[in-house]
């Protein structure tokens, strides 16, 4: 993805953006808690590796919600109207309500 100043681009660019570095940072704290001989790093940098992978999720159910109201956005709002003036009632209907 090309460099953008933050002003130029769009929400979903934006956090698209920001779900890239947390990815990269996500591997990093795998491949490091696998690399440090110290239980407590390994530990501290696979509970980031999680940490970072919910924040990754979020921004993906953001990006999913958003992609559905420019959907929801673009198609036009349909509506069905029905003249029941016109509409002669079922033979069930007149039975069961008398017309007076």
């Amino acid at each position: 993805m090309e460099q953008q100043h933050a002003g130029q681009m769009t929400s979903e660019q934006q956090a698209q953006h920001i779900s890239d570095l947390l990815v990269q940072a996500q591997r990093a704290c795998k491949m490091d808690s696998s690399h440090v001989s110290d239980p407590r790093a390994q530990a501290l940098f696979t509970m980031l590796a999680e940490i970072l992978g919910g924040a990754i999720r979020a921004l993906q159910a953001y990006e999913r919600q958003e992609l559905r109201w420019h959907k929801e956005q673009q198609e036009p709002e349909r509506q069905v109207a029905i003249d029941i003036d016109q509409i002669e009632p079922s033979s069930k209907a007149a039975a069961a309500v008398p017309y007076d």
